[in-house]
């Protein structure tokens, strides 16, 4: 067993001399205790308190992961239903296209439909005016305009 009162020189307590006498007092000894008592409780009380930190940061990493998962999963059905709004919107657009174009299509034949029926009216005219011309020159009638 390790006598108290003759310590080694490398530790920091040492004895106090009394009466000239070799021994050491008692009472520096009296404090040993507690302060061993003391440096126990900071070990434990460091090992729990880093137990304690080490699950809350476990806790609150697991919270974060969990509340960054829910927001990736957010962002992608935003994602997901912005690309279909697209898909619709393109669709509509398209659709808008063709139908103008299939007007544009129904002006450009009607109006060609128009101008071919202008020209066999005005063929129809001036055969009209022709056979009115020979008309007035023949016959009786021609006599008459005469």
């Amino acid at each position: 067993m390790n006598n108290l009162n003759n310590p080694p020189p490398n530790w920091n307590i040492q004895p106090n001399a009394r009466n000239n006498e070799d021994h050491g007092s008692k009472w520096n000894y009296a404090l040993l205790v507690p302060m061993l008592g003391l440096a126990a409780f900071r070990w434990i009380w460091s090992r729990e308190s880093k137990k304690e930190i080490e699950k809350e940061k476990r806790d609150v990493y697991r919270k974060f992961s969990f509340v960054q998962k829910e927001l990736e999963s957010k962002y992608r059905d935003i994602i997901i239903e912005n690309r279909k709004m697209v898909a619709h919107l393109e669709l509509e657009l398209e659709k808008e296209r063709n139908r103008t174009l299939s007007y544009r299509n129904a002006l450009i034949s009607q109006s060609y439909k128009l101008v071919e029926e202008r020209r066999t009216l005005e063929q129809e005219r001036t055969k009209v005016e022709q056979e009115k011309q020979i008309l007035q020159h023949s016959g009786a009638a021609g006599a008459l305009y005469k």
